[in-house]
């Protein structure tokens, strides 16, 4: 009963099945939005707003489909098939490099191009044997009856081949369970040494290993502006040994497992609130995500300012507004509210040092850039290129260098001695044709 489920478990037909089973499991991943891919604000929005179908898809583990269960039972499936298809494939192997040192009866079966050469001397037979040894073929028997061999060890390949998948997966499970995921805002000016408490909402926390232990100051945060087009940001970042690196939006910063990718852009101007006197009463580098026509608040001295920003303003019949995205002549336009009673509604540049506020004086001494970075980190990376790197030099190996057979039979023929030869390849026959044709050219060439 075992060994017939075994042997059913190890079929064709079963893995065609799992694979195209595993296949249909990822296209429903990229059609069904996923939790651990999803940002937390906007899987709440879309749970909001189709409770009923978010609540099906959440049933049926179809919006963590990845890890749902009956994804792992068809990754364990699969595993299984092929540890059963790799043991019959290595006796398989193991049989025939064992029976490349025996020399087939002749005339043998299944090989199907044959040719037939006279030997005009007894040293013909020598070099026959020794032509093919230099195209690259092993010689087992005698050289009056012999099996040659090129590419003796191909059929290895396919075990390679087999195994790199176990190196997917070991990868692929270190990097699920080692996998960290978290937005931070960081400031021109401002250093950062992986404080869990200052990344944004909840960051998703690895279910082995630490969090990311990066240390870095960011030196400067550049938006790039083409023609008058936003078009990048270059952010240049040093580590505490003072070595400098340049992140953008498609060059991620790297320092060990992690990666710093930029996902926004915000403005950080510093804001500082005085007395009438003079005298300071607060001020700080407000991060303010108020681009893209956004508007922001936060709280200074008691007072409640809820703020718009235009990179290039205009006023255009009587309305606030932006010539362009290019920071040209950035101005923050700010309503003020204080006890929840309206205040002042004022407008101001950097480099403005006092505009009345009911009593106390705002300045805008300098403005800043800060950035979202995603910060991810996970291990297992290496060990997935290890295993695509094995399955191509497995798939090079099989199929560029692919086995070729001959078997060999010296007879006496009407006082003649005859060479005949029959060949194999396990693939690309056409191609074995021209190298059989070659060949016997050879060996006529060198018996003459």
């Amino acid at each position: 009963m075992i060994l017939r489920l075994l042997k059913t478990l190890a079929s064709v037909r079963v893995t065609l099945a799992l694979i195209l089973s595993l296949s249909l499991i990822f296209l429903l991943g990229l059609w069904v939005p996923q939790r651990s891919l999803v940002q937390g604000d906007l899987y709440v929005r879309w749970r909001t707003a189709s409770p009923a179908l978010v609540s099906v898809l959440e049933k049926l583990g179809l919006t963590d489909i990845y890890t749902a269960p009956l994804t792992l039972t068809l990754w364990v499936l699969f595993f299984l098939n092929l540890s059963l298809v790799m043991w019959q494939r290595a006796s398989v192997i193991r049989n025939k490099l064992a029976s490349d040192q025996s020399v087939p009866e002749y005339p043998a079966a299944g090989y199907p191009l044959k040719a037939s050469l006279e030997l005009f001397s007894v040293r013909s037979v020598d070099a026959a044997t020794a032509s093919l040894e230099r195209n690259g073929y092993r010689i087992f028997g005698s050289p009056e009856r012999f099996h040659a061999v090129k590419n003796r060890f191909s059929p290895l390949a396919s075990l390679l081949f087999h195994l790199s998948f176990y190196l997917l997966l070991l990868g692929g499970v270190i990097g699920i369970y080692t996998k960290f995921t978290g937005l931070v805002d960081l400031a021109q000016g401002e250093a950062f040494n992986g404080e869990l408490e200052r990344y944004l909402a909840s960051p998703r926390i690895p279910k082995l290993g630490t969090i990311p232990d990066a240390r870095l100051f960011i030196e400067k945060v550049e938006p790039e502006v083409t023609a008058g087009i936003p078009t990048g940001i270059r952010v240049i970042i040093s580590d505490p040994r003072g070595t400098r690196s340049i992140a953008e939006v498609n060059r991620p910063y790297r320092t060990g497992s992690t990666s710093f990718v930029i996902k926004d852009l915000g403005v950080a101007p510093l804001f500082v609130l005085r007395d009438q006197r003079g005298r300071e009463l607060d001020g700080a580098f407000v991060k303010l995500n108020v681009l893209g026509g956004k508007q922001d608040v936060f709280i200074m001295g008691g007072l409640e300012l809820t703020v718009r920003f235009f990179p290039d303003y205009v006023i255009k019949d009587g309305i606030e507004g932006t010539r362009s995205e290019e920071f040209k002549d950035p101005v923050f336009s700010i309503h003020v509210q204080q006890n929840k009673h309206f205040v002042a509604r004022r407008t101001i540049r950097p480099g403005d040092t006092a505009i009345a506020l009911n009593g106390y004086r705002l300045s805008l001494p300098e403005m800043r850039y800060w950035v979202r970075f995603l910060v991810v980190k996970e291990q297992g990376e290496g060990i997935v290129y290890a295993g695509f790197a094995l399955a191509v030099i497995a798939l090079i190996w099989r199929l560029v260098f692919y086995r070729r057979e001959l078997i060999g039979n010296v007879v006496e023929d009407n006082g003649r001695r005859v060479l005949h030869l029959k060949g194999q390849a396990e693939f690309f026959q056409a191609l074995f044709e021209d190298e059989f044709e070659k060949l016997k050219q050879r060996v006529r060439s060198e018996n003459t």
